[in-house]
């Protein structure tokens, strides 16, 4: 399991991890009264791992989308200070990955893991033809045509091996077993010491994911509740 060996992929260094802020965040999606963003305004220091927290449809895809710039917004999104939006700097170092995430559902994995390399400077080969063997996944099958443990097998291949400084991770493990949840944990804490990042998270339970979280983000109905350490905000889960 252990893949701390010299990459050969195409991982360039990495400085610092960058912080992200939010400024009054808002989505909306058509007529509805309440915005499934709703204000957020929050600090996020740089090179922590970050659980979002909250129950099913409490806007946690929706945030993440937003940061990522894959919806319309209002309100600001920055990354060390530089606005994301129509900024190819920044959002060079963004990926949102999950199950759901928006990658092409007609090609085959290996076309997908081709256009991630090509789209991330970062993307380390090496470390996507390890985890490939370990979640045994057939690169020739379209997403389209596999399991939901699969499609969350391959999203966080994506994730992991784009090394991007802020990496955001949609319910990775829906559907995986526990052998290859533990396999994530495992791949997720080793590559962070080799690699230190921005990570968040989401998870509508905390679980055994508890233990890889340095603070935990909840939200609900779109509004902030708290952001803290996961020790002083237990008793809002």
């Amino acid at each position: 399991m252990n893949h701390l060996k010299e990459s050969v992929g195409t991982s360039v260094p990495q400085g610092p991890a960058p912080s992200i802020e939010l400024s009054d965040l808002k989505v909306s999606f058509g007529k509805k009264t309440r915005p499934a963003v709703d204000g957020i305004s929050l600090q996020i220091p740089g090179g922590q791992v970050y659980g979002l927290i909250g129950r099913n449809g409490a806007g946690k895809t929706t945030l993440l989308r937003a940061i990522a710039q894959q919806l319309n917004s209002s309100g600001t999104v920055t990354l060390d200070s530089q606005p994301i939006r129509d900024n190819e700097w920044a959002l060079e170092r963004i990926i949102l990955a999950g199950p759901d995430a928006s990658w092409p559902q007609d090609l085959p994995v290996r076309s997908v893991l081709r256009i991630a390399e090509l789209r991330w400077p970062t993307w380390d080969q090496a470390f996507a033809e390890e985890m490939i063997q370990t979640f045994r996944i057939d690169t020739s099958k379209r997403l389209r045509a596999m399991s939901r443990g699969q499609r969350s097998a391959v999203s966080i291949i994506l994730g992991l091996a784009a090394q991007c400084p802020i990496t955001l991770l949609d319910e990775p493990y829906l559907g995986l077993d526990v052998q290859s949840r533990e396999a994530f944990y495992q791949f997720l804490m080793s590559d962070l010491e080799r690699n230190p990042r921005t990570v968040i998270l989401s998870t509508h339970h905390l679980g055994d994911v508890a233990r890889l979280l340095d603070q935990v983000i909840i939200i609900d109905e779109g509004k902030l509740l708290e952001f803290g350490p996961l020790e002083t905000v237990s008793g809002r889960i």
